[in-house]
């Protein structure tokens, strides 16, 4: 039987039986895989360390008829949590989104991995805001799961949008002009519409470089949180613990 060589974000994992697991993998060559530990809940088994939530790992797998099970395996990565103790929250919402953004067997682009391996690194970046990180994540993952943000012209009437206004409208997936106000969904500033469209294409290693005010954060916040809503089957838990929604929704 021929070996599969991938890498891959163990994505949550399940109790099966007494001592086995079954994992959740997005792989970078094969997509959303389920794999078949055997024994990996004893601590001294080889498997253990390798099939832990939250890791990039490096596989050797085997194919069979409803699972994939491990031949071999290494740690390539893992968050070292006792000097970042409050990124468990951000990298819990990272892969609980990755987790319901895609079904077992898609396969994401290769651009898209690489791009995930970026953010995943840059979670032991103490400079680095992570709610700013999470931002361009959500935008990212969004477009790889086929929703695109339109900016450049107005959903109704095909005008191009002009930078001189101070504000346009969304209609849940696209920017719409002041003239069609009429048709509005809700009003966004210029300058977040700006740095969306910035977001949705700046190159991931220039992120320690930027700087964007709190207030901007959290406003696309509000706005993605409505992007993911139309298009996820369901909403990450993690959100609530990085102010997606307030106590009483």
């Amino acid at each position: 039987m021929n070996l599969i060589n991938t890498k891959g974000f163990v994505l949550k994992e399940q109790t099966y039986r007494e001592n086995d697991k079954i994992i959740w993998v997005l792989c970078e060559n094969i997509g959303k895989i389920s794999i078949l530990a055997k024994n990996a809940k004893k601590s001294n088994n080889s498997f253990f360390s390798i099939t832990q939530p939250f890791s990039l790992v490096q596989f050797n797998l085997k194919k069979g008829r409803n699972f994939y099970y491990i031949s071999d395996g290494s740690l390539i990565k893992n968050i070292d949590f006792l000097n970042f103790g409050d990124q468990i929250f951000h990298l819990t919402y990272f892969f609980e989104l990755l987790d319901i953004a895609f079904s077992d067997g898609y396969e994401i682009d290769k651009r898209f991995f690489r791009f995930l391996l970026n953010i995943f690194l840059l979670f032991e970046v103490k400079e680095v805001n992570k709610d700013f990180i999470m931002r361009i994540f959500e935008l990212r993952l969004l477009k790889e799961n086929g929703y695109h943000l339109e900016f450049e012209r107005c959903y109704f009437c095909s005008n191009k949008i002009k930078g001189k206004e101070s504000y346009f409208y969304f209609n849940l997936q696209n920017v719409v002009c002041i003239s069609c106000g009429n048709l509005k969904e809700f009003r966004v500033e210029n300058r977040i519409i700006n740095i969306m469209r910035f977001l949705c294409t700046v190159n991931i290693m220039n992120i320690p470089k930027i700087k964007i005010s709190d207030e901007d954060i959290n406003s696309i916040f509000n706005l993605n949180k409505v992007f993911l809503e139309q298009n996820l089957v369901r909403m990450p838990n993690s959100i609530k613990f990085l102010g997606g929604y307030k106590k009483d929704e």
